[in-house]
């Protein structure tokens, strides 16, 4: 072999001894040994480059989740914290007026029985009590309390707002807005008018009973 020759590999040279060529040298084999060792460091040497390059872009990843971590505690909390604080002062003012309007509403129950006029009742309380309201309201007086805007008693109007924050549409109470109420009344409106139309529909193909008092006969509409 000369030097401009290709170092053949080790185990190629190994088998030609075997096989008799007397022109390999103790020479050449250690060449290719080394030949292949030293391949074989550079290999490692570029694993561990490759290994270490890999490193430093995960340590680069890893330090710029760990500032994503850090203002997932602290900055970025800001917003949610303020809207919570917020929330609870809601609830707690809304618990408040409820309970307010609550009271209120029992005092002028307890004044409208103390006039006689609650509902219930039996024979002649029964009719006594309607004929003092019918009195009143001849006198442009109604005395009631099951207006749609008066609050309900027991009602928990903050899992309402629970409800109606997370997208559920919901049949109009005493908070209700007005806006709310006329969108209700629109859609029941809407419903209504659907039914009728499919019943309509039903009716135009099936059979209908006409009774003309000597004896039912069936008939079928067609469409």
């Amino acid at each position: 072999m000369t030097k401009a020759d290709p170092q053949p590999p080790l185990a190629e040279l190994e088998d030609r001894v075997r096989d008799g060529d007397t022109t390999i040298t103790a020479a050449d084999l250690a060449a290719a040994r080394e030949a292949e060792h030293l391949a074989s460091l550079h290999q490692v040497a570029e694993n561990r480059a490759q290994e270490r390059a890999q490193l430093d872009r995960d340590v680069s990843r890893a330090k710029k989740l760990r500032d994503g971590i850090d203002k997932l505690m602290t900055s970025d909390t800001v917003r949610a914290r303020k809207a919570y604080a917020a929330a609870v002062a809601a609830v707690v003012e809304l618990q408040a007026a409820t309970t307010e309007l609550a009271e209120k509403r029992n005092t002028i129950g307890g004044e409208i029985n103390s006039l006689g006029l609650s509902p219930g009742g039996t024979g002649d309380m029964a009719a006594e009590r309607q004929r003092r309201r019918e009195d009143l309201h001849m006198n442009g007086v109604d005395l009631q309390l099951m207006d749609r805007r008066i609050i309900g008693l027991g009602t928990d109007y903050v899992a309402l707002a629970q409800r109606e924050a997370a997208g559920e549409t919901l049949t109009p109470h005493a908070l209700s807005s007005d806006e709310q109420v006329a969108e209700h009344r629109e859609r029941q409106q809407r419903i209504a008018d659907e039914q009728a139309a499919r019943e309509a529909e039903f009716a135009k193909n099936h059979e209908v009973v006409v009774d003309h008092g000597l004896g039912n006969y069936i008939r079928r509409i067609e469409v």
